[in-house]
């Protein structure tokens, strides 16, 4: 038997794998596109009432939508992740006495983490999630992941971002196609995140340094908006 003959057959399997890399890569892409084209115009109603309002911080317009709902009695508890230091001074008694504190997430990944561990803490079976609305599909992605099997129902409030004059889906400029591919690149960054935090157990310390390589790998991915 030559050495080619010998290798024929191991290239024909090769070239099935990477057939094979290719078409699952590709399904999961546009299995992706689906759920975000799916949350972001799916407008979907409010309850009248929840367990809880639970804000991801980033934009300043979320936590506004967010006390604005406190105040309107849609919840009597609200979890702002992480916590602001100083902004809720100025707001009354009664909005400061509602907040359930968290102050250790820093992504989106362990913004769903920290908030998972509150709501089970606290016996809350229902929540409001309020973000932006291009943040909106990552966000309630990983919340009802992490919740998954907890029986704990989750309702999306998205709000414009501060910095947008109408929803970024569909795209209607360069800049917001942009934005929703940033966002479904972000996701498989915070499912790399879980896997990390899975096999080691916990979050990285706040004082560890920045990964190099994945610094570089983002600034290759995304764009810059």
């Amino acid at each position: 038997m030559t050495h080619s003959q010998v290798l024929r057959p191991l290239l024909i399997v090769i070239r099935r794998i990477i057939l094979a890399l290719v078409l699952l890569c590709t399904g999961l892409v546009i299995a992706e596109a689906v759920f975000f084209s799916f949350i972001l115009l799916r407008v979907e109603p409010v309850p009248e009432r929840s367990g809880a309002i639970v804000v991801f911080l980033g934009d300043a317009h979320r936590v506004e939508a967010g006390i604005d709902l406190l105040n309107t009695g849609y919840a009597s508890r609200l979890i702002l992740s992480p916590t602001p230091r100083h902004s809720l001074r100025s707001q009354p008694p009664a909005v400061v006495q509602a907040v359930i504190r968290e102050d250790q997430a820093r992504t989106t990944f362990e913004n769903a983490l920290f908030t998972s561990r509150l709501l089970r803490s606290h016996g809350i079976r229902s929540l409001i999630l309020v973000t932006s609305d291009y943040h909106m599909p990552r966000s309630y992605f990983l919340m009802k992941a992490l919740l998954f099997g907890q029986d704990v129902t989750v309702y999306r409030y998205p709000v414009r971002s501060s910095k947008a004059k109408d929803s970024v889906f569909p795209p209607r400029s360069k800049r917001d196609a942009k934005i929703v591919y940033n966002e479904m690149v972000e996701l498989w960054g915070s499912l790399g995140e879980w896997v990390a935090y899975s096999i080691r157990g916990d979050v990285p310390a706040k004082n560890a340094p920045p990964n190099k390589y994945l610094h570089r790998l983002r600034q290759a991915l995304l764009f810059d908006v």
